[in-house]
């Protein structure tokens, strides 16, 4: 738990950099080794007994193959019906949201 503590710690002063800095807590080299160093290394530190603790609640895991974030992206980029959908990022545009029926109809024009 202080290993999570000590991570969160981090994390808390990585988002809050501009605070502890201009407050003189902090240089900004000390938040550079912060986001490198010691994040990476409390990273590695909780990893192996995370997963144990993750595998003791026995999700379960049609993934035999170890390809588990490669199904997980392919579930989000390709069969989730909201990337049918095209936000126009030009302000000026009239229509914000497109969706292929939109896209059809303009190439039929």
């Amino acid at each position: 738990m202080y290993q999570i503590f000590r991570l969160y710690a981090l994390h808390m002063l990585e988002r809050e950099a501009s605070e502890f800095f201009s407050s003189s807590a902090i240089t900004v080299r000390q938040i550079q080794l912060a986001r490198t160093t010691a994040e990476m290394k409390l990273l590695e530190e909780i990893r192996p007994p995370a997963v144990r603790l993750v595998d003791a609640w026995y999700f379960p895991d049609c993934r035999c193959d170890g390809k588990v974030y490669e199904d997980l992206f392919h579930r989000a980029s390709e069969l989730n019906p909201l990337n049918a959908t095209t936000i126009d990022p030009y302000p000026e545009s009239e229509v914000l949201v497109k969706t292929d029926e939109i896209e059809k109809v303009k190439s039929k024009l």
